[in-house]
């Protein structure tokens, strides 16, 4: 069985960040299936990245479409929608169910007063919970 990867990531980009998303999307597996949160941001350029390089593409939906990529279906070979009611964490705990590993993305590191409440850093901690292998990079240390 191939590898499964949930990738969580901010969703404030700054110029010259897609440099580090494209380094660590071209250093995972072929042949591994890829989960994505279908969010504006980072969530967008992963789905735009690996489904242009031929990879599996599955996204899970938040039931709150507000920060929803509008062009999400362009960009995926399967999804599912979080049913209503159900909040961004329990998306992140089905994300992190599905896959075999997680990378994160963050735009400050864990300790960095505000990312305490930050998706990705809540994200990683649940992969974390769930003891999955986590990979997190950083992209304003």
């Amino acid at each position: 069985m191939s590898e499964i990867i949930t990738w969580i990531a901010t969703r404030r980009l700054e110029e010259g960040d897609d440099q580090v998303f494209i380094r660590l999307v071209d250093a995972t597996d072929p042949n591994a299936k890829h989960i994505v949160g279908g969010c504006i941001g980072g969530d967008a350029l992963l789905a735009r990245l690996l489904y242009a390089r031929g990879r599996m593409v599955h996204v899970v939906v938040p039931a709150d479409r507000s920060k929803v990529d509008p062009d999400w279906r362009l960009f995926c070979t399967s999804y599912e929608l979080m049913p209503e009611g159900t909040t961004y964490r329990q998306r992140d705990e089905r994300m992190v169910l599905l896959g075999t590993r997680l990378i994160g993305i963050a735009n400050r590191p864990e300790k960095h007063g505000a990312s305490i409440y930050l998706d990705a850093w809540m994200t990683v901690r649940i992969a974390r919970d769930m003891h999955r292998p986590v990979e997190a990079s950083v992209l304003r240390p």
